[in-house]
């Protein structure tokens, strides 16, 4: 049996890593089809309906819209949704006439009415609240969905930030030695010594809020294990024969790296990247509920958290539970994915040897 056959195998008798890649793969083709799956597709996935404030889950709602609704004018907006919705008022399921050429309507808890342009009967749609909505009566699942996409961009992003800057810093200490690597090493105890959430809250005080410097807050808080890791391998696999042998043939430094030692290290790199994800996903959600991450409107799911959690002592506990749950899976997704991983990266370097 080959080492990757044998890998395979031990991966897939590792039935919560298998179960949890399954969790990762679902939420991600949500995230993915966005605003293609969500009735509120406005960019900021920002429809408000404060009669139907904290509704509960399943809550029917009919809208009568200003002009008939149109789900998407191009192609790029159906991944970045419409930037200018069509206005809609929520009325009384049965109160819709038309009385020349105009719609009217009792709006919904109220004796108030509403009159639009009459232009066809696609004007009226009955939807539902399949997660209630909020305490401004914007859709739980369309925030929902919007956020698990802004949350798995961050643990994204943040991760492959960290490789490149763990991978360059620590290839380098680890090849090189001598007063580079203690120059690096010196660096990577200072930042080691700084909690990492204090970390991440320093510098996205100093570049100002924003889902971008999210991206790069997260991200520099996570190279110093790839670092450690690249480097001691490194130091380890630097005097193999193969490496010895690309130094005489007068190949480069960069060549000998990237090419012939590296490919040994994707194994304890894919393992700490899915480590890392999950902590990306837990760091960004604390930020935002700090105020420091995504900013409103935008959701995501730690900012899902912040905003709902006053109604944990009130009747609509599922708007905060909701977003805690996913993002409680998520990182126990991550995690056990990551040790399955490992489990199968071992068996897979026993048998090598």
């Amino acid at each position: 049996m080959t080492p990757r056959q044998l890998f395979w195998k031990r991966f897939l008798s590792h039935r919560p890593a298998v179960f949890s890649l399954g969790i990762i793969l679902l939420f991600t083709l949500t995230a993915f089809l966005g605003y293609l799956i969500i009735p509120d597709t406005s960019t900021t996935v920002n429809q408000q309906c404060l009669p139907l404030t904290a509704a509960k889950m399943g809550q029917p709602v009919t809208y009568l819209y200003e002009s008939p609704p149109q789900r998407f004018q191009s192609w790029s907006q159906a991944f970045t949704g419409n930037p200018s919705p069509v206005i809609r008022h929520a009325i009384e399921p049965t109160s819709a006439v038309v009385k020349q050429q105009r719609w009217e309507a009792t709006m919904l808890g109220t004796d108030r009415k509403v009159s639009v342009p009459y232009v066809n009967e696609n004007q009226i749609q009955r939807t539902h609240y399949f997660l209630g909505s909020d305490g401004f009566g914007r859709d739980l699942w369309s925030r929902m969905v919007i956020g698990l996409r802004v949350s798995l961009s961050v643990g994204l992003v943040a991760v492959f930030i960290s490789l490149l800057v763990g991978i360059v810093l620590g290839s380098m200490a680890g090849y090189f030695g001598g007063w580079i690597d203690t120059l690096i090493l010196w660096l990577i105890q200072v930042f080691w010594s700084i909690p990492g959430l204090l970390l991440v809250m320093a510098i996205s005080i100093g570049l100002g809020k924003g889902i971008q410097t999210v991206f790069l807050a997260v991200g520099l808080g996570m190279w110093v294990e790839v670092a450690r890791v690249v480097r001691a391998e490194i130091r380890s696999l630097k005097e193999r024969e193969y490496v010895l042998a690309a130094k005489l043939m007068g190949f480069s430094a960069p060549r000998i790296i990237f090419v012939h030692i590296m490919p040994a290290l994707w194994g304890p790199l894919i393992i700490l990247s899915s480590a890392n994800f999950a902590n990306a996903i837990l760091v960004e959600s604390g930020l935002s509920f700090l105020g420091l991450g995504v900013q409103p409107p935008m959701p995501s799911l730690g900012s899902l958290i912040r905003e709902n959690y006053p109604y944990l002592m009130l009747d609509a506990l599922h708007l905060l539970a909701i977003p805690a749950t996913v993002v409680v899976v998520l990182v126990m997704a991550f995690n056990w994915l990551g040790n399955g991983l490992n489990d199968a990266f071992r068996v897979k370097q026993s048998n090598q040897r």
